[in-house]
């Protein structure tokens, strides 16, 4: 890979395969980032019209719209930051309890994923990764 070199303020930081090699390790990390990829949710079939009867009677300041009720469905968001990206113009719609409210109800009808723990040093006891924020 040929070295670049990335502008960053009035700093020069240069970039070749030790990048690389740094991202590899950080995927490579036990827990991976990516391994809840392939974990599929089940829902039955009654799961997405329970969700829909809930949020209706919880007497919210706005309704949901059919595609963002399809990203919760997808989704599943466990936090206020999660719904926003599948809530068009969600802080201006609902406040901050209606906006908790949601995600109760929606880890109350389809479930909660238990959160991920990342270790510091990676399994095998490796050095942790240098950091190249704000140019240091």
């Amino acid at each position: 890979m040929a070295p670049c070199a990335v502008r960053q303020g009035s700093k020069h930081l240069l970039m070749d395969g030790r990048l690389s090699v740094q991202v590899v390790k950080y995927l490579q990390r036990k827990p991976g980032p990516l391994e809840k990829q392939e974990e599929k949710h089940d829902y039955s079939p009654s799961s997405a019209s329970q969700l829909l009867e809930r949020l209706r009677g919880a007497n919210l300041g706005s309704e949901l719209a059919k595609g963002e009720l399809l990203q919760i469905l997808n989704l599943r968001p466990a936090s206020n930051a999660q719904l926003a990206t599948a809530v068009e113009d969600l802080e201006e719609r609902f406040t901050e309890d209606e906006q908790q409210q949601i995600v109760d109800i929606i880890a109350e009808v389809l479930g909660r994923d238990e959160p991920a723990v990342y270790e510091e040093d990676g399994e095998d006891g490796g050095e942790p990764m240098e950091s190249v924020e704000n140019g240091n």
